[in-house]
């Protein structure tokens, strides 16, 4: 009677076992497919991210190519702001 207590048991433990390393692999391939399709599509938006700055870029400068005069004022105008901002955070930790 002992010995069939404890072959059941045996064979219900390394059910369970079985039965949880199944899981666990399936568990860890559905990650690895969700980590390689966010991966994926990360990689897209960078891209597509990296076309549009560089398509901006040329655009200012092209801009800049054709108006310099303005060019110049808005460049003098983001280093004024630039730098009244640093001096204010510079002088806020003193």
């Amino acid at each position: 009677m002992a010995n069939l207590t404890t072959d059941s048991t045996k064979k219900g433990a390394n059910g369970a076992v079985s039965e949880f390393e199944k899981k666990s692999y399936q568990s860890a391939d559905q990650l690895s497919k969700m980590a390689k399709d966010a991966g994926e599509k990360i990689g897209s938006a960078a891209s597509d991210f990296a076309s549009t700055a560089s398509e901006k870029l040329k655009e200012g400068r092209d801009y800049v190519e054709h108006n310099p005069a303005k060019g110049i004022a808005m460049a003098m105008g983001a280093g004024v702001v630039l730098g009244s901002l640093l001096t204010m955070a510079l002088r806020s930790k003193r």
